[in-house]
């Protein structure tokens, strides 16, 4: 649940950096952390979550104050109810980050309403290493093409490179791996 965030380079990954931070640091504002992790010990330390999970909250540990949280690349169910909470807590904020229309460093993101969740102990545990598979595109694809042909997954996360590739290549290999595992049309795409 809980980890430290890497350090990165490029322009746009350093604004994420800053906003991974900023929630941090607004939830620190309303979560005591290790009051919290008292209250409820199962949200950090999960039988089913992955070891590298459970490493990550056993370094958050030696920290008095939220240092980060490790963002899961796949879906988030968020509840209205928790828009609103957070809303309230924080309205100037919030009013602020919805008036930009491109990230600001002094933005939060929509990973503090998850997180607002997870520590107010309003979530499921899950491993979710099971249910969604991350794929950073490159020139080398083999493992995302065989889960879109063999459908060996319920749910992969794509996400753009952060190195150079062959994007026509890329491109045409993944189309390609959908067509053939996903020869018909879902009844949700338009004709």
């Amino acid at each position: 649940m809980l980890a430290l965030q890497p350090v990165v380079a490029n322009k746009d990954n350093e604004v994420m950096s800053y906003i991974y931070l900023n929630n941090a640091i607004l939830l620190a504002k309303h979560f005591d952390k290790y009051e919290n992790m008292k209250k409820q010990p199962g949200a950090y330390f999960h039988v089913g979550y992955p070891l590298k999970y459970y490493c990550y909250n056993v370094m958050e540990m030696a920290f008095p104050r939220f240092t980060g949280f490790y963002t899961v690349h796949g879906p988030s169910p968020l509840k209205k109810s928790t828009y609103e909470t957070l809303w309230q807590a924080e309205p100037e904020l919030l009013r602020k980050v919805c008036s930009h229309p491109f990230r600001h460093k002094e933005d939060v993101s929509q990973y503090v309403i998850r997180e607002w969740q997870k520590l107010s102990g309003d979530f499921v545990n899950k491993n979710s290493y099971w249910l969604c598979k991350y794929f950073d595109v490159s020139d080398h694809n083999e493992k995302l093409l065989r889960m879109i042909r063999k459908h060996t997954g319920k749910i992969a996360c794509v996400n753009d490179s952060n190195h150079g590739i062959d994007f026509e290549k890329a491109k045409a290999e993944i189309n390609a791996a959908f067509t053939e595992g996903f020869p018909e049309r879902s009844a949700f795409e338009c004709e």
